[in-house]
């Protein structure tokens, strides 16, 4: 699943919706690596892909996932703008997008392996709840950077969901 398509099962399920994201997020890619001087390859080399393939995500005809949206904010890409459409500067305080990114990644990864059948609510669910969780985790200072630690922390909401 490309990080379009699961963040739309976050925003709302809705085809015309989702048809509407991936229109706005390829044109806000190539402006991003307009503005930042790139050409398609050089973007492309930042996320460890081909010319063409940065092609297909700026025209729409592929999605990217969530390693691509990493590699090309390396390079500077703005991943709020692109996603959202707005500037990174303007959510300062409001999202931590490394938390989010992890919380995203670990809650696909605790799914596909334990839910495959997992329902999208479910899904947002637990990443909301583990978002939650990395942000109290980071405000006492303790450390997220061990898959094991993290896996401790989405077995624990899963089974607090699921005895209520």
């Amino acid at each position: 699943m490309g990080i379009i398509e699961y963040l739309m099962t976050i925003v709302e399920d809705s085809r015309l919706c989702r048809m509407k994201l991936l229109d706005l997020f390829r044109e806000r890619l190539k402006t991003e690596r307009q503005r930042l001087g790139l050409t398609q390859a050089q973007l492309g080399a930042a996320a460890k892909i081909d010319r063409r393939t940065q092609y297909k995500y700026e025209i729409g005809t592929n999605e990217p996932n969530i390693s691509y949206l990493k590699g090309v904010e390396s390079a500077g890409v703005d991943i709020p703008f692109t996603l959202f459409g707005q500037r990174s500067d303007e959510l300062i305080g409001t999202v931590d997008w490394p938390l989010l990114w992890q919380a995203v990644e670990d809650v696909a990864l605790f799914t596909s392996r334990r839910l495959p059948d997992c329902s999208d609510a479910i899904k947002r669910d637990l990443v909301e709840r583990l978002y939650l969780a990395y942000q109290e985790h980071k405000q006492a200072k303790r450390t997220l950077t061990q898959r094991h630690e993290r896996n401790l922390i989405v077995d624990e909401i899963w089974n607090e969901q699921v005895n209520g």
